[in-house]
């Protein structure tokens, strides 16, 4: 059960879909959700990348609260999420828009938990990519608020999410082992932290993401 879970937030299906929903919007002609999705989904990836970085070339130093490399499928998994619910809820009676927005708080924070329980994330790295994720639906929904097109239909959407994660198939991407080397060369080339710091913020290894 963690392991689907956790699967729901890899990279290797929430990259695919978050690609097909934006080429989806744009057949579509709906250009102001596909730049507000474009816009919130590339500031929920940046703020992630950014932390990580931060985290684990400085982790040792700045970080009282066990943290070392926030909870990517937390954050990705918030950002693609929360932006279909919202889609889907546009204009819909506010109980349907409510049970929406409450199933895809439930799968955000089911993904969250599997991590924390698989043992790759502590609580507060969730926390902290829950809380990236959240900033990067709210400008979504901000965005989207120029828009007057009315909700979009649930079943492509369902479908599309069928299909990736059918050719997924469970398969995991992770770029864990990249951000180290790279926080690692930023420690050391404009002394952001010393040295003896940075191998202390890796300590889960490449699972992380």
């Amino acid at each position: 059960m963690m392991h689907a879970l956790s699967a729901a937030g890899d990279t290797a299906l929430l990259a695919p879909v978050s690609l097909a929903l934006l080429i989806y919007l744009a057949a579509l002609r709906r250009w102001e959700e596909a730049r507000a999705f474009a816009v919130s989904l590339a500031l929920g990836l940046a703020a992630t990348l950014a932390a990580k970085l931060l985290f684990k070339a400085c982790g040792g130093t700045i970080s009282a609260f066990d943290i070392s490399s926030p909870s990517g499928h937390a954050s990705f998994s918030a950002v693609v999420y929360g932006s279909l619910a919202a889609m889907v809820a546009a204009r819909r009676p506010a109980w349907l828009a409510l049970t929406l927005a409450c199933a895809a708080a439930l799968l955000v924070a089911g993904i969250g938990v599997s991590r924390a329980a698989l043992d790759v994330h502590s609580w507060p790295e969730v926390v902290l990519g829950w809380l990236i994720g959240a900033a990067a639906v709210t400008v979504f929904v901000a965005l989207r608020r120029r828009s007057d097109r009315p909700a979009l239909s649930p079943v492509p959407m369902a479908i599309g999410l069928a299909a990736a994660i059918f050719i997924v198939d469970g398969r995991h991407i992770s770029a864990e082992h990249q951000i180290g080397r790279i926080a690692r060369k930023l420690s050391a080339s404009l002394d952001i932290c010393t040295a003896s710091h940075v191998s202390a913020a890796l300590p889960r290894g490449d699972a992380r993401r």
